[in-house]
């Protein structure tokens, strides 16, 4: 029962007839009030009017505010209404919520007696404008004095903006049997703008099973590894479901439209052994679904590798790759209390644990391409020794799994034409990939009297030097190509693995001790 001050004195006459109605007015708010009577006798007589009823404020006024984006307090106004900039407030995360309430004077004062509590009546979803739908607002424990009640538990799941109006049905509940529930409600006088609010970080879902290419060539039907410094990619690109969701882990759908700011994706790869090259990879793209997801996609382009050591050769091991995507959006990081959305849970491609599969082998081999000398008469072709060798831990031997390596005619420099063998005068020729890890590569006869020496060198380093000479013979010498097979370069001078194969090959000398040129038998 609420003890009201004295609101006044009155008079009966004989027109009164035993009844008299006396208006009064008071400024404040009161949950239970009784009228209680003192006439002026001596002894006074006391009396208390038989109803209780209520004394209830004109309206509410409300507002909206937080210390930062994932705390409560009175700091910062959430009133935003656009899409960008702005205080914006985590989904989920408590903030307050204040209510005062106000007489109806012709200049209202807050009744100081009122300490109930607001319930929402309406909220309207206004961002993003075009998809926008309502979420659950949780007003949280009201608490307060002199007139103000405020909420610091308060959060709404969704993203985006809205409007709202609170109201409180029960502080006048004493007139329930005699009133109607219109008239016992303290309205809010104007309704607000609420927001903005953003996701409170995303999770990321693997959304398919990507397959890395081995040797990087599915062009070749005979692969079963990968040279070390030799640059893969994939078959079949990884993609990853991302989903925007509230403190409480519920997707925040409205994430989206104007509101979907794109967050940036990070590709983070890890190998169970070696360590990977990374830099030819590229920031993966990002699809947005319009429902607070998003997909993110690794480019089909990317490669990887597993450096190549210079001075050691590595031996050969198997490649157990992952990789972790995540994403986050900074876009809000600028204004003051405001942060980055980022990942709370990865999607990790890793196979069943052993990495990401290879479609043809995961198996890594450290290599070169190694050329022999030759020598012969200058009426027949020349076949020059060219094979692919890898480390087998204690040699180099002929890899003989290497099928798919190709050489071509125009990756071979010659020079330094000596006695009788012009410039041009033979050729290379060589075509398709290597077989079993050699090739088929020759020279040319030069013809009778055309004796003499021609140097070559293989192009595998990513620039060309030095001129060659192709089949069919052409008029002039033509500058080189490279082969781009750096990983196949060997130790043939100095302490690195990083020289390209040379050999000498000689038309019109003895071969052999018998000092033939050239010798047929007959049967």
């Amino acid at each position: 029962m609420t003890q009201l001050q004295n609101v006044g004195s009155y008079t009966f006459t004989s027109a009164d007839k035993g009844r008299k109605t006396y208006p009064f007015n008071y400024a404040n708010a009161a949950s239970n009030v009784r009228v209680r009577l003192t006439d002026n006798s001596s002894p006074a007589i006391v009396s208390c009017s038989t109803d209780n009823f209520a004394i209830r404020p004109a309206n509410l006024a409300v507002s909206a505010s937080d210390a930062d984006w994932v705390s409560a307090g009175t700091t910062r106004s959430l009133n935003n209404n656009s899409a960008t900039g702005g205080n914006v407030h985590k989904a989920g995360q408590a903030f307050t919520i204040t209510a005062t309430a106000y007489n109806a004077a012709g200049t209202p004062a807050i009744t100081t007696r009122y300490n109930g509590n607001p319930t929402v009546k309406t909220l309207a979803c206004t961002l993003p404008a075009a998809t926008c739908t309502s979420g659950t607002l949780s007003p949280g424990i009201w608490s307060g004095s002199s007139g103000t009640m405020t909420t610091s538990s308060a959060n709404y799941a969704e993203a985006g903006s809205y409007t709202l109006t609170l109201e409180d049905q029960t502080f006048a509940n004493v007139d329930s049997a005699d009133s109607s529930l219109l008239e016992r409600t303290i309205p809010q006088a104007t309704a607000i703008a609420v927001g903005r609010f953003v996701p409170d970080h995303f999770d990321l879902t693997t959304n398919n099973t990507p397959l890395l290419k081995t040797f990087n060539d599915t062009t070749c039907t005979s692969r079963s590894f990968t040279y070390i410094g030799q640059s893969f990619g994939y078959t079949t690109a990884p993609q990853a479901l991302i989903t925007a969701k509230n403190a409480s882990g519920a997707t925040t759908t409205n994430y989206s439209g104007t509101l979907w700011h794109n967050p940036s994706p990070t590709a983070v790869y890890a190998s169970t052994i070696n360590t990977l090259n990374t830099s030819l990879t590229s920031i993966p793209s990002v699809v947005a679904n319009n429902n607070g997801t998003g997909t993110a996609i690794v480019n089909a382009t990317d490669l990887l590798a597993y450096p190549r050591n210079a001075t050691t050769p590595q031996n050969t091991f198997n490649a157990g790759i992952s990789l972790t995507l995540s994403a986050a959006d900074s876009s809000e990081a600028a204004v003051s209390g405001n942060g980055t959305i980022n990942t709370v849970t990865g999607a990790v491609f890793n196979g069943s644990g052993s990495g990401i599969a290879f479609d043809a082998g995961n198996a890594f081999r450290y290599g070169r391409l190694i050329l022999n000398n030759a020598s012969g008469v200058e009426t027949l072709n020349l076949p020059i020794n060219m094979e692919a060798q890898y480390w087998n831990g204690i040699n180099f031997v002929t890899n003989t799994a290497d099928n798919c390596s190709t050489i071509i005619a125009t990756n071979i420099a010659m020079g330094n034409y000596t006695k009788n063998l012009a410039a041009c005068e033979t050729a290379s020729s060589v075509s398709g990939r290597l077989n079993s890890g050699k090739s088929n590569l020759k020279l040319l006869k030069p013809g009778s009297g055309n004796n003499g020496s021609v140097d070559l060198t293989v192009n595998l380093g990513t620039t060309a030097t030095g001129q060659t000479c192709s089949a069919p013979l052409p008029a002039t010498q033509q500058n080189t190509t490279t082969a781009a097979q750096s990983y196949l370069q060997g130790k043939w001078s100095g302490s690195n693995y990083d020289k390209n194969p040379t050999a000498r090959a000689t038309f019109g000398i003895y071969k052999n001790a018998n000092e033939f040129i050239y010798m047929r038998e007959m049967y």
